[in-house]
């Protein structure tokens, strides 16, 4: 989703397939991440336990494979939500999503993981079963969470002022994830991955949004 004010600052939010699908393998194969800093709590709604698909040594270096793979899918989902391209947004979407495809990979063989084969391996066998896991961040009833409009235009304006830079300088991603408790990183200047807790604080979604504008501006 994306908020547009006038004139022109941005905030673009989302509650994409992928980073679920890949924590979803994440815990129901219980891998070790905890060594990275922007790899998230566990999921709000825990997948059942497929910790038998790999051995306890295929699970330690799934493990180290699933960390790479994941900043891929980090760094796939910041360029596809803060992309400005409308002149030609075809032509841009069919070499992003070549360079998704080399770089994380595409159902269901997942040719990008042939270096991973144990990561691999589970994930063709996980990903039908991931794709079909529905966490809260996607009820029906509830709809996917986001950041109130008035939330981010008023941070905009507050942050444009405050730094005596043009309101249209103002950018943002924010990448929300279905996981357990208030936590948030900055991924790259502009860019912040939270769990779906943190929108439920007006006060923290304030926070939030204000920091992830400042960390892209000069």
């Amino acid at each position: 989703m994306r908020f547009a004010g006038s004139p022109s600052w941005l905030l673009s939010t989302s509650v994409d397939a992928m980073p679920h699908t890949a924590l979803y393998i994440r815990d129901a194969l219980g891998l070790d991440t905890s060594a990275d800093d922007v790899s998230p709590p566990p999921l709000s709604h825990r997948p059942p336990d497929r910790r038998k698909l790999l051995s306890e040594s295929e699970r330690s270096r799934a493990s180290s494979q699933w960390l790479p793979w994941w900043q891929a899918i980090l760094t796939q989902e910041s360029v596809l939500h803060g992309t400005t391209n409308t002149a030609d947004f075809q032509a841009w979407y069919a070499r992003f999503a070549a360079e998704r495809a080399r770089t994380v990979g595409d159902p269901p063989e997942f040719d990008a993981l042939m270096g991973s084969p144990e990561l691999r391996r589970a994930v063709i066998d996980l990903d039908p079963e991931a794709h079909s896991y529905r966490d809260h961040t996607r009820s029906a009833d509830a709809g996917e969470p986001t950041i109130p409009w008035t939330i981010a235009r008023d941070a905009a304006e507050d942050v444009a002022l405050r730094h005596g830079v043009s309101v249209g300088e103002v950018r943002g991603v924010v990448l929300i994830l279905g996981v357990e408790g208030v936590w948030s990183r900055i991924l790259q200047p502009g860019v912040m991955i939270c769990s779906d807790a943190c929108l439920a604080d007006t006060a923290i979604s304030t926070r939030l949004v204000r920091e992830v504008f400042e960390s892209a501006l000069p």
